[in-house]
């Protein structure tokens, strides 16, 4: 039994999480992320949670603090879905920012649930807009 649960474990692999490079400007904290089952098993339960810290001067003061959750439901093995993070912000006056994106899901018929998580950083221009963001 053992080595059976360790063969089918093998087989799990956990999900990537990319952010696709091209985004809306006019609403930079509505991200699209590309959720990728990389098993060739399917995941089932699967959620998307996502969390938006972002803050400025002076101090680095927080002036933000959001958070999403999403249900993608079942993703099958090595199959896609794309998910938006919808997270309020304002738009300017920013000089920081970090999403953090982590998916849980439960692989096969294992009763426990597990968790993947990718941190990115907003990168801004010089009058507080966001241009784009890289992952951590």
């Amino acid at each position: 039994m053992l080595v059976l649960v360790s063969a089918l474990l093998a087989l799990i692999a956990p999900p990537s999480i990319q952010t696709p490079t091209s985004y809306d400007p006019s609403s930079p904290f509505s991200v699209p992320i590309e959720v990728t089952n990389e098993g060739y098993l399917p995941m089932f339960s699967v959620r998307a949670d996502c969390a938006l810290s972002a803050g400025g001067p002076p101090s680095n003061l927080k002036v933000s603090d959001d958070h999403v959750i999403q249900t993608i439901g079942s993703l099958g093995g090595r199959r896609k879905a794309t998910i938006r993070c919808d997270l309020y912000a304002l738009h300017a006056g920013f000089s920081q920012a970090q999403l953090l994106v982590s998916i849980s899901y439960r692989p096969l018929v294992w009763p426990f649930r597990f968790t993947a998580s990718h941190m990115f950083a907003g990168i801004f221009d010089e009058h507080g807009r966001l241009e784009r963001w890289i992952e951590q």
